[in-house]
């Protein structure tokens, strides 16, 4: 009777380590699944963000290439406006690394308050943007 029960008992551990094995196996695909499409997911946000940073570098250029034959007044706001999109780029180039620094703990509230920040970006850039072309059609 008692080599009975020790051979259940040896059963039972064999069958709980073989389970652990397995749930911890099972475990770490899923694990690496979930880090590869935070990975994807990465990769897609700092495209967006660098298609962003692209943008402001196009209007700064156009600002740039607009103050070479502006008056002095204009060229001053224009100037501003330059200004303010430098400003935008430092916030992407902050929100980028907040981006890459994110794990799967932060991942949900990085990405809220990152396209809560483009969005603010994008509604600024355009308000700028309308700003210089009223101010260049005022000027001709």
């Amino acid at each position: 009777m008692e080599n009975k029960a020790k051979r259940r008992t040896a059963l039972m551990m064999s069958l709980m380590l073989a389970f652990v094995f397995l749930w911890s196996c099972g475990g770490g695909n899923q694990q690496k699944a979930m880090e590869e499409q935070l990975q994807d997911a990465k990769d897609s946000a700092i495209q967006s963000l660098n298609d962003l940073q692209k943008d402001l570098d196009d209007r700064i250029a156009y600002i740039d290439e607009q103050m070479e034959t502006a008056n002095e007044e204009v060229k001053e706001d224009l100037a501003a406006a330059r200004a303010e999109f430098e400003e935008q780029k430092v916030m992407v180039s902050e929100e980028l690394k907040k981006i890459e620094e994110a794990g799967l703990d932060t991942w949900d509230s990085v990405v809220a308050k990152t396209n809560e920040l483009v969005a603010d970006i994008k509604k600024a850039r355009n308000e700028v943007s309308l700003k210089v072309r009223e101010l260049l059609d005022g000027e001709e």
